[in-house]
Protein backbone atom coordinates (compact mmCIF):
# COMPACT_ATOMS: atom_id res chain seq x y z
CA UNK A 1 0.00 0.00 0.00
CA UNK A 2 1.20 3.54 -0.62
CA UNK A 3 3.40 2.13 -3.39
CA UNK A 4 5.74 0.33 -1.05
CA UNK A 5 6.71 -3.31 -1.50
CA UNK A 6 5.47 -6.08 0.83
CA UNK A 7 7.69 -9.13 1.01
CA UNK A 8 6.08 -12.62 1.86
CA UNK A 9 8.31 -15.51 2.53
CA UNK A 10 6.76 -18.99 1.98
CA UNK A 11 8.34 -21.97 3.61
CA UNK A 12 6.99 -24.99 1.64
CA UNK A 13 7.53 -28.61 2.64
CA UNK A 14 6.64 -31.46 0.25
CA UNK A 15 5.68 -34.73 1.97
CA UNK A 16 5.86 -37.89 -0.08
CA UNK A 17 2.95 -40.29 -0.23
CA UNK A 18 3.51 -43.39 1.94
CA UNK A 19 3.25 -46.74 0.10
CA UNK A 20 3.08 -49.96 2.12
CA UNK A 21 3.32 -53.46 0.60
CA UNK A 22 1.81 -56.33 2.58
CA UNK A 23 2.02 -59.99 1.55
CA UNK A 24 0.11 -62.44 3.70
CA UNK A 25 -1.71 -65.78 3.64
CA UNK A 26 -4.95 -66.92 5.18
CA UNK A 27 -6.81 -70.21 5.19
CA UNK A 28 -9.88 -70.85 3.11
CA UNK A 29 -12.94 -69.51 4.94
CA UNK A 30 -11.02 -66.81 6.81
CA UNK A 31 -10.83 -63.10 5.92
CA UNK A 32 -8.16 -60.42 6.05
CA UNK A 33 -9.42 -56.83 6.34
CA UNK A 34 -12.67 -57.95 4.75
CA UNK A 35 -11.01 -59.85 1.90
CA UNK A 36 -11.84 -63.58 1.51
CA UNK A 37 -10.37 -64.29 -1.92
CA UNK A 38 -6.81 -64.23 -3.08
CA UNK A 39 -5.48 -61.30 -5.15
CA UNK A 40 -3.83 -57.86 -5.05
CA UNK A 41 -5.75 -55.07 -3.34
CA UNK A 42 -4.78 -51.35 -3.33
CA UNK A 43 -6.27 -49.17 -0.63
CA UNK A 44 -5.68 -45.39 -0.25
CA UNK A 45 -5.94 -43.69 3.13
CA UNK A 46 -5.47 -40.02 4.19
CA UNK A 47 -2.56 -39.61 6.55
CA UNK A 48 -2.43 -37.17 9.44
CA UNK A 49 -0.65 -34.64 7.18
CA UNK A 50 -3.39 -34.83 4.58
CA UNK A 51 -1.32 -36.85 2.10
CA UNK A 52 -2.38 -40.18 0.70
CA UNK A 53 -1.12 -43.44 2.19
CA UNK A 54 -1.26 -46.31 -0.27
CA UNK A 55 -1.43 -49.92 0.98
CA UNK A 56 -0.89 -52.75 -1.49
CA UNK A 57 -2.09 -56.11 -0.19
CA UNK A 58 -0.98 -59.33 -1.85
CA UNK A 59 -3.33 -61.95 -0.39
CA UNK A 60 -2.95 -65.73 -0.81
CA UNK A 61 -5.71 -68.17 0.16
CA UNK A 62 -4.46 -71.58 1.28
CA UNK A 63 -6.93 -74.44 0.82
CA UNK A 64 -8.48 -76.42 3.64
CA UNK A 65 -8.50 -80.08 2.62
CA UNK A 66 -11.37 -82.43 3.38
CA UNK A 67 -10.82 -86.12 2.73
CA UNK A 68 -12.85 -89.27 3.37
CA UNK A 69 -11.17 -92.60 3.95
CA UNK A 70 -13.23 -95.75 3.52
CA UNK A 71 -11.55 -98.71 5.19
CA UNK A 72 -12.43 -102.16 6.50
CA UNK A 73 -10.70 -104.24 9.15
CA UNK A 74 -11.30 -107.64 10.66
CA UNK A 75 -12.70 -108.13 14.13
CA UNK A 76 -9.87 -107.73 16.64
CA UNK A 77 -7.74 -105.53 14.38
CA UNK A 78 -7.02 -101.80 14.79
CA UNK A 79 -6.90 -98.94 12.28
CA UNK A 80 -5.56 -95.57 13.47
CA UNK A 81 -6.48 -96.56 17.01
CA UNK A 82 -10.09 -97.47 16.12
CA UNK A 83 -11.45 -100.95 16.75
CA UNK A 84 -15.20 -100.47 16.23
CA UNK A 85 -17.18 -99.54 13.13
CA UNK A 86 -18.39 -95.95 12.58
CA UNK A 87 -17.53 -92.51 11.24
CA UNK A 88 -14.58 -90.74 12.86
CA UNK A 89 -13.42 -87.16 12.12
CA UNK A 90 -9.87 -86.02 12.72
CA UNK A 91 -8.56 -82.45 12.23
CA UNK A 92 -4.97 -82.26 11.09
CA UNK A 93 -2.72 -79.30 10.34
CA UNK A 94 -1.39 -79.06 6.80
CA UNK A 95 2.37 -78.81 6.70
CA UNK A 96 3.55 -75.44 5.36
CA UNK A 97 0.28 -73.51 5.42
CA UNK A 98 -0.86 -74.29 8.96
CA UNK A 99 -4.43 -74.68 7.73
CA UNK A 100 -6.63 -77.44 9.08
CA UNK A 101 -7.28 -80.58 7.05
CA UNK A 102 -10.38 -82.56 7.99
CA UNK A 103 -10.21 -86.32 7.51
CA UNK A 104 -13.35 -88.43 7.90
CA UNK A 105 -12.87 -92.15 8.41
CA UNK A 106 -15.68 -94.52 7.41
CA UNK A 107 -14.63 -97.71 9.17
CA UNK A 108 -16.22 -101.12 8.72
CA UNK A 109 -15.41 -104.05 11.02
CA UNK A 110 -15.94 -107.43 9.38
CA UNK A 111 -16.75 -110.46 11.50
CA UNK A 112 -14.33 -113.36 11.55
CA UNK A 113 -15.48 -116.51 9.77
CA UNK A 114 -16.85 -119.28 11.96
CA UNK A 115 -14.35 -122.11 11.57
CA UNK A 116 -14.56 -125.66 12.89
CA UNK A 117 -12.51 -128.84 12.57
CA UNK A 118 -13.89 -132.35 12.93
CA UNK A 119 -12.27 -135.69 12.35
CA UNK A 120 -14.04 -136.66 9.13
CA UNK A 121 -10.90 -137.95 7.48
CA UNK A 122 -9.14 -139.24 10.59
CA UNK A 123 -11.83 -141.26 12.33
CA UNK A 124 -11.36 -144.14 9.91
CA UNK A 125 -7.78 -144.38 11.21
CA UNK A 126 -8.46 -144.13 14.94
CA UNK A 127 -7.69 -147.19 17.00
CA UNK A 128 -10.88 -148.87 18.22
CA UNK A 129 -12.44 -149.11 20.67
CA UNK A 130 -10.80 -145.85 21.81
CA UNK A 131 -12.07 -143.06 19.60
CA UNK A 132 -9.68 -140.21 18.67
CA UNK A 133 -6.63 -142.40 19.27
CA UNK A 134 -4.07 -142.74 16.49
CA UNK A 135 -1.47 -145.49 16.22
CA UNK A 136 2.08 -144.09 16.28
CA UNK A 137 4.54 -145.37 13.72
CA UNK A 138 1.97 -147.29 11.69
CA UNK A 139 -0.59 -145.16 9.90
CA UNK A 140 0.14 -144.00 6.33
CA UNK A 141 -0.22 -140.36 5.18
CA UNK A 142 -3.82 -139.19 5.39
CA UNK A 143 -5.42 -136.46 3.28
CA UNK A 144 -7.15 -134.26 5.84
CA UNK A 145 -10.77 -133.17 5.60
CA UNK A 146 -13.33 -131.97 8.12
CA UNK A 147 -12.42 -128.28 8.23
CA UNK A 148 -15.37 -125.96 7.69
CA UNK A 149 -15.95 -123.83 5.71
CA UNK A 150 -14.12 -125.78 3.04
CA UNK A 151 -11.25 -124.22 1.15
CA UNK A 152 -8.88 -123.64 4.08
CA UNK A 153 -5.54 -125.17 4.96
CA UNK A 154 -4.32 -127.60 7.60
CA UNK A 155 -1.21 -127.15 9.72
CA UNK A 156 0.68 -129.16 12.29
CA UNK A 157 4.09 -130.56 13.09
CA UNK A 158 3.51 -133.55 10.82
CA UNK A 159 1.17 -131.87 8.33
CA UNK A 160 2.28 -130.86 4.85
CA UNK A 161 0.12 -129.89 1.86
CA UNK A 162 -3.03 -130.60 3.89
CA UNK A 163 -1.87 -134.17 4.55
CA UNK A 164 -1.11 -135.77 7.91
CA UNK A 165 2.20 -137.51 7.43
CA UNK A 166 3.44 -140.71 9.02
CA UNK A 167 4.06 -139.95 12.72
CA UNK A 168 7.08 -141.88 14.04
CA UNK A 169 7.29 -143.74 17.34
CA UNK A 170 9.74 -141.18 18.77
CA UNK A 171 7.37 -138.24 18.28
CA UNK A 172 8.12 -135.72 21.04
CA UNK A 173 4.51 -134.55 21.27
CA UNK A 174 3.29 -137.89 22.66
CA UNK A 175 0.62 -138.53 24.02
CA UNK A 176 -1.31 -135.88 22.05
CA UNK A 177 -1.06 -134.07 18.74
CA UNK A 178 -2.80 -130.94 17.51
CA UNK A 179 -3.97 -130.11 14.01
CA UNK A 180 -4.83 -126.54 13.01
CA UNK A 181 -7.29 -125.54 10.31
CA UNK A 182 -7.08 -121.99 8.95
CA UNK A 183 -9.73 -120.44 6.70
CA UNK A 184 -9.70 -117.01 5.03
CA UNK A 185 -12.97 -115.44 3.88
CA UNK A 186 -12.55 -114.71 0.17
CA UNK A 187 -14.80 -111.62 0.36
CA UNK A 188 -13.61 -109.87 3.52
CA UNK A 189 -10.10 -111.31 3.73
CA UNK A 190 -10.65 -112.10 7.41
CA UNK A 191 -9.02 -115.23 8.79
CA UNK A 192 -9.88 -117.56 11.67
CA UNK A 193 -8.48 -120.84 12.90
CA UNK A 194 -9.82 -123.96 14.59
CA UNK A 195 -7.82 -126.64 16.37
CA UNK A 196 -8.45 -130.21 17.38
CA UNK A 197 -6.45 -132.61 19.50
CA UNK A 198 -6.26 -136.36 19.13
CA UNK A 199 -4.53 -138.92 21.31
CA UNK A 200 -1.48 -140.83 20.15
CA UNK A 201 -1.38 -144.53 20.96
CA UNK A 202 1.77 -146.63 21.16
CA UNK A 203 -0.44 -149.61 20.23
CA UNK A 204 0.84 -151.76 23.12
CA UNK A 205 4.38 -151.78 21.74
CA UNK A 206 6.20 -153.78 19.12
CA UNK A 207 4.03 -156.89 19.47
CA UNK A 208 0.90 -155.11 18.35
CA UNK A 209 2.55 -153.40 15.39
CA UNK A 210 4.07 -156.74 14.36
CA UNK A 211 0.62 -158.29 14.58
CA UNK A 212 -0.74 -155.53 12.35
CA UNK A 213 1.87 -156.35 9.75
CA UNK A 214 1.03 -160.08 9.98
CA UNK A 215 -2.58 -159.62 8.83
CA UNK A 216 -3.76 -159.28 5.25
CA UNK A 217 -7.38 -158.61 4.23
CA UNK A 218 -8.81 -159.35 0.79
CA UNK A 219 -10.68 -158.32 -1.18
CA UNK A 220 -10.62 -154.79 0.16
CA UNK A 221 -13.06 -153.18 -0.53
CA UNK A 222 -15.36 -156.18 -0.09
CA UNK A 223 -19.06 -156.77 -0.61
CA UNK A 224 -20.15 -160.05 1.06
CA UNK A 225 -17.13 -162.08 2.18
CA UNK A 226 -13.87 -160.92 3.72
CA UNK A 227 -10.84 -163.21 3.83
CA UNK A 228 -8.23 -162.89 6.57
CA UNK A 229 -4.72 -164.19 6.02
CA UNK A 230 -2.35 -164.30 8.98
CA UNK A 231 1.36 -165.01 9.19
CA UNK A 232 3.52 -165.87 12.20
CA UNK A 233 0.72 -165.38 14.73
CA UNK A 234 -1.86 -167.67 16.39
CA UNK A 235 -5.19 -165.82 16.00
CA UNK A 236 -7.86 -166.40 18.63
CA UNK A 237 -10.75 -163.95 18.12
CA UNK A 238 -12.03 -161.41 15.60
CA UNK A 239 -13.81 -158.17 16.53
CA UNK A 240 -15.36 -155.70 14.08
CA UNK A 241 -15.64 -151.98 14.95
CA UNK A 242 -17.18 -149.12 13.00
CA UNK A 243 -15.36 -145.83 12.46
CA UNK A 244 -16.91 -144.37 15.63
CA UNK A 245 -15.35 -147.12 17.74
CA UNK A 246 -18.57 -149.06 18.32
CA UNK A 247 -18.17 -152.82 18.42
CA UNK A 248 -20.32 -154.50 15.76
CA UNK A 249 -19.62 -158.10 16.62
CA UNK A 250 -16.95 -160.46 17.96
CA UNK A 251 -16.40 -164.15 17.26
CA UNK A 252 -13.73 -166.85 17.30
CA UNK A 253 -11.20 -166.45 14.53
CA UNK A 254 -12.10 -167.73 11.08
CA UNK A 255 -10.15 -167.02 7.91
CA UNK A 256 -13.38 -166.05 6.17
CA UNK A 257 -16.21 -163.96 7.60
CA UNK A 258 -19.50 -162.70 6.19
CA UNK A 259 -19.93 -158.93 6.08
CA UNK A 260 -23.11 -158.85 3.98
CA UNK A 261 -25.08 -157.59 6.98
CA UNK A 262 -22.88 -154.49 7.38
CA UNK A 263 -23.86 -151.12 5.97
CA UNK A 264 -21.54 -149.57 3.41
CA UNK A 265 -18.65 -147.73 5.01
CA UNK A 266 -15.26 -148.04 6.68
CA UNK A 267 -14.66 -150.61 9.43
CA UNK A 268 -11.86 -151.98 11.59
CA UNK A 269 -11.15 -155.64 12.11
CA UNK A 270 -9.21 -156.52 15.26
CA UNK A 271 -7.49 -159.88 15.51
CA UNK A 272 -6.51 -161.01 19.00
CA UNK A 273 -3.65 -163.50 18.98
CA UNK A 274 -1.19 -164.98 21.43
CA UNK A 275 1.42 -162.62 19.99
CA UNK A 276 -0.57 -159.41 20.32
CA UNK A 277 -3.42 -157.45 18.83
CA UNK A 278 -3.53 -156.63 15.13
CA UNK A 279 -5.86 -154.13 13.52
CA UNK A 280 -6.70 -153.48 9.88
CA UNK A 281 -9.18 -151.30 8.07
CA UNK A 282 -11.51 -152.48 5.37
CA UNK A 283 -14.25 -150.93 3.26
CA UNK A 284 -17.69 -152.53 2.91
CA UNK A 285 -19.16 -151.72 -0.47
Amino acid sequence: MGGCDSVRTLHLSVTNNVTTNISTQICQGQNYNGHTTGGTYVDTFASAGGCDSIRILNLTINPVYADTIIHAICQGDTFNGHTIAGFFTDTLQTVGSGCDSIVTLNLTVNALPVVSLSWDSLKAYFVPPFNFSYCLGFEPPIRLTGGMPSGGNYYGQYVANDTLLHIPFNYTGYPNDTIFYSYTDTITGCKAMATNIFALNICEGIAEVSADNSITLYPNPATDQLFIKTENINPQTITIYDVDGRMIFTQPFKPEISISQLSSGVYFIQVQSNEGVGRKRFVKM
